[in-house]
């Protein structure tokens, strides 16, 4: 807006300094009329010409000054309004920022844990390599006395012996080296391998003791029995080497047995109680469901003395780290005849670095004749 202030006017009052950015002038008319000027960046009046707008970076209010301050209150005002402003414009170039920073070190966070992750695969399948067999397999689904369904293969067919072979714990039936010995083993016979409840592709969760992955075992042992083989062996490894001798001792189906890196009883892990969860989700990424939860469930020193008369090989790593050595010699004793003990010199827990054909000649041996012919079993 132009104003046109009449002649001569006269500077009755003024705020600011010569380094100042604004003043706020004051100017009366000749006619008693009184004016707020406001001056901006520096720029000095001159003079003020007649019948002429403001000019010079010079604003005024054109309104009559009550001589209480009404007009100084707006033109302070509008200079509070203009600092909120620049204050409101600088914080959302400060939020700006601030999402930028959160942003990239979400991404980083992101990409070193993609890179954690992808290294971590990397050291599983170095650690604990998986596949499938190489020879024509199918599988197929049973359900324990519990309910849990499990996921169990077979390799080869037409045999008239049948192997069931039970991975460790952790492992699974798709771990390379079992899978490698099932291979071996089909050559002369019928193989049956299953994940144990909490691994693979079967249901549930592993806990603290045999009475589920017996329950597993007892229904698979009663599948195959079930086809007609004429004779049915088992090899176990660490946990599927302590459910194997349990099972032969407790319950019909089985003609033979061999345990490789069977613990003779489950370690006390009372001391490290607090850590139980944080080591159940390692073994969940490992591939295992483990619940630390005590199950209770006859161990292989419980049953030693009772072992029925049938093949049992029992076989232990020189460098066997999870078991004591104490608890294995009470079991060969309470075995007595009844038991054929390998110790494999170099070997770690659940390894036969190199024993696999020694162990398939074996199975072979115990099952004699009756592993090669047999009429009118059902495939």
């Amino acid at each position: 807006m132009s104003l046109a202030l009449p002649p001569v006017p006269a500077l009755v009052g003024g705020s600011g300094g010569e380094q100042s950015d604004v003043h706020t002038y004051m100017v009366k008319t000749d006619e008693g009329h009184v004016y707020s000027m406001i001056r901006i960046r520096k720029k000095y009046m001159t003079r003020i010409e007649q019948n002429k707008p403001f000019k010079q970076g010079f604003l005024a209010t054109g309104e009559k000054y009550d001589m209480t301050g009404g007009t100084a209150e707006r033109d302070k005002k509008r200079m509070e309004e203009e600092k909120t402003r620049r204050d409101k414009v600088s914080m959302k170039g400060k939020k700006g920022t601030t999402k930028v920073v959160s942003l990239t070190v979400t991404l980083l966070t992101g990409g070193l844990l993609v890179a954690a992750w992808a290294r971590f695969r990397a050291w599983r399948e170095r650690v604990m390599p998986r596949r499938d067999p190489s020879l024509p397999w199918e599988r197929f689904n049973l359900r324990a006395r519990d309910g849990t369904e499990l996921a169990v293969r077979r390799i080869g067919g037409g045999k008239a012996g049948a192997l069931i072979v039970a991975h460790a714990a952790v492992t699974g039936q798709r771990y390379a080296p079992l899978v490698d010995l099932a291979e071996m083993l089909a050559a002369h016979f019928d193989v049956y391998t299953f994940d144990f409840r909490g691994h693979g592709e079967s249901g549930g969760r592993l806990r603290l003791g045999l009475a589920g992955p017996l329950q597993d075992m007892e229904a698979v042992v009663e599948h195959v029995r079930g086809r007609g083989y004429a004779w049915l062996g088992a090899v176990g490894f660490s946990l599927g080497g302590m459910v194997s001798i349990v099972h032969a001792a407790l319950r019909p189906g089985l003609d033979a047995v061999a345990a490789v890196g069977a613990p003779p009883a489950l370690p006390d892990i009372s001391p490290y109680r607090r850590l139980l969860p944080a080591w159940s989700l390692f073994l969940r990424l490992l591939g295992a469901r483990f619940a630390p939860v005590p199950e209770g469930g006859l161990l292989p020193l419980d049953v030693a003395e009772d072992f029925p008369p049938l093949p049992l090989l029992v076989v232990h790593g020189e460098r066997e780290v999870f078991y004591s050595r104490s608890d294995l010699e009470v079991m060969l004793n309470r075995l007595g005849n009844k038991v054929e003990f390998w110790e494999i010199a170099g070997a770690g827990h659940a390894e036969l670095t190199g024993w696999e054909p020694r162990l398939v000649g074996w199975l072979v041996e115990k099952s004699g004749n009756r592993a090669r012919h047999v009429p009118g079993r059902r495939a």
